[in-house]
């Protein structure tokens, strides 16, 4: 009874990781299987299935660098306990048709990108990979997610009209134009987001009004005016990026309860 046991708990876990091993944390691509949206996915060093994990989201500025983000990410992690996803979002910069080779999909992805619209596909996209990732790899409930400049208008759409879904935010200069912010629909929130703002003390299109500075100003006073948490964090010694050893930093704050 016991081998059976155990060779019942070794096929479970083979289920939930394959085709990555529980010490391969290398990316890996895969689909959500409720909606056609792709993302990568590392797992930490040490994996199991009989625990819980904390993820991280990582969405790319408009240059839509999933694989380099995903990198950037896995290297500033280093011995750290979290999952890493960067979804295959199609709205974190300008029209993605004109980028089509960028995101790896087939036209038929695109087809209903196109139906759905943008501010349907990516947040239900999203939302599908989340619960993949809890279900596949034993993913915490909630996560928390972190982007630069264009990635702002996704991330800045789920702050404010889904914030139940994550622990935290934490943007980089990050653009803020309203995208498919459905005015109607938004309310005061009861359980505020820690967002941290972090901007490179070397960027001079980080401050003193710029476009840049201006939509991250008014990013900032609209999810403040609904109840949310905003630190502004100034990075000594760097202009632009992700920012993935601070991201982590703060991060790792917010689940302290520092």
């Amino acid at each position: 009874m016991r081998l059976l046991r155990g060779l019942f708990a070794l096929v479970v876990a083979l289920a939930l990781v394959s085709p990555a091993s529980a010490e391969d944390t290398t990316a890996h691509r895969f689909t959500a299987p409720s909606h056609p949206m792709d993302y990568l996915v590392s797992l930490p060093a040490g994996w199991t299935p009989e625990r819980t994990w904390p993820v991280l989201v990582a969405i790319p500025d408009a240059s839509r660098e999933f694989a380099p983000t995903m990198d950037g990410f896995i290297a500033a992690r280093r011995n750290k306990p979290w999952i890493i996803v960067v979804p295959i979002v199609l709205g974190g910069g300008g029209a993605p048709w004109r980028f089509a080779e960028l995101f790896g999909y087939k036209p038929d992805v695109f087809a209903r990108a196109e139906k759905d619209g943008l501010c349907n596909f990516d947040p239900n996209g999203i939302a599908a990979v989340l619960q993949d990732v809890r279900t596949r790899f034993k993913a915490e409930g909630r996560a928390f997610i972190t982007g630069w400049e264009a990635a702002g208008h996704v991330i800045w759409r789920e702050v404010i009209h889904n914030p139940k879904s994550y622990y935290a935010a934490a943007l980089v200069l990050p653009n803020f134009q309203g995208r498919c912010i459905e005015e109607t629909k938004v309310v005061k929130t009861t359980a505020p987001l820690p967002i941290g703002i972090l901007r490179g003390a070397d960027d001079k299109l980080a401050f003193n009004g710029s476009p840049l500075d201006l939509q991250t100003r008014s990013a900032t006073d609209y999810v403040r005016g609904i109840g949310h948490r905003v630190e502004e964090i100034t990075v000594p010694g760097k202009v632009r990026g992700p920012f993935p050893d601070e991201v982590f930093e703060f991060f790792e704050k917010v689940r302290a309860g520092k």
